[in-house]
Formats: C-alpha cells, sequence, structure tokens
C-alpha cells in the first residue's frame, strides 16, 4: 500500500468523522470509549488503505459498519470480563462497585430517536413507523399516501435526509 492510498483512506474516513463519533456514543455511552473506538477505527483504515468507493453513500455506510461493529465488540469484551469477574468476586463484594458506570449525563439511543422523531410531523413519524417499523414496501407506502412509488421514494429519502440534518445540528 503506498502512502497517497492510505492517506485517502484515513481523509476519508475523517470526513465522517463526527457522525461517527456520535455512533459510537450512543452505542457505548461514553465519550471517552467513543473517541478509543473512533481512533481505532481511523487507524484499521490507515493500515487497510480502502479507497475507491463507489459513491458517499456506500463509503458512509461502510464507515459507519466498521464502527459498530467495533462498538459491539468492545462490548462484548466488557461483557465477557463481567462474566468473569462475577465468577471470581465473593458473594461479599458488589459487581456494580468495581465497574465503572457510564456517564448519566451521556444520551441514550431510545431518548435520541425519541427525541429525533418528535422533531417531525405525526405524518412522518407514521411514514417511518410503516416503513421500517411495519416493513411496508414502498408500493404499500404509496398507495396509502395517494402517490405514485417514485414519490412515496422520494417523500422518504427527503424525510431522512432531514432527519440526518437535525441529528447533525443536535
Amino acid at each position: 500500500m503506498t502512502t497517497t492510498t492510505a492517506g485517502l483512506a484515513i481523509t476519508s474516513f475523517v470526513n465522517y468523522e463526527r457522525r461517527l463519533q456520535r455512533l459510537a456514543l450512543i452505542l457505548l455511552r461514553n465519550s471517552a470509549d467513543a473517541e478509543d473506538v473512533f481512533q481505532n477505527c481511523a487507524i484499521k483504515m490507515l493500515k487497510v488503505g480502502l479507497i475507491g468507493f463507489e459513491n458517499d453513500r456506500l463509503e458512509s455506510a461502510f464507515f459507519s459498519m466498521v464502527v459498530r461493529n467495533e462498538c459491539l465488540s468492545l462490548i462484548r469484551k466488557r461483557r465477557r470480563s463481567k462474566e468473569v469477574l462475577e465468577a471470581e468476586f465473593d458473594s461479599d463484594h458488589r459487581l456494580e462497585d468495581a465497574i465503572p458506570r457510564t456517564d448519566p449525563a451521556e444520551p441514550d439511543l431510545e431518548d435520541f430517536l425519541s427525541w429525533l422523531l418528535s422533531q417531525v410531523r405525526k405524518e412522518d413519524k407514521e411514514l417511518l413507523q410503516a416503513r421500517f417499523t411495519d416493513g411496508a414496501t414502498y408500493r404499500q407506502l404509496a398507495e396509502m399516501l395517494g402517490v405514485s412509488k417514485r414519490q412515496a421514494i422520494s417523500r422518504v429519502h427527503r424525510l431522512l435526509e432531514r432527519l440526518r440534518a437535525i441529528a447533525d445540528v443536535a
């Protein structure tokens, strides 16, 4: 791998820094851990030197998946070490005192999503629920809205873009 390839990979990864750090923060509920995960992922990107995504969405999705997997790996690792600690502690000790707690001021994923959804109209919430919770197809959404399939796709896309913009500001 050349220095140029590595530089492009890390530059591309860092372009999504704010979004990726927020994702790690939501999953881990700890800003120090979120920063560590982001840095570990940046180092991995530097080593691998991935470039050549067809578009920004694929690149963003890939980087989000890498950060998500790194967070889940850290959570699993902690869960395993917690189980080991539980086995080693006697009944006189409290495990909760031995494991550092996350900051209660850190945002919770459910709270953040609730707040985010409170920023859109009731009709938009219903549209999102039908699409992503109930699994409605775009054709079903189009019938529900009384519009064409293309218009339903555009409406969902615009709504998601609006939510992303609100989340980026938050």
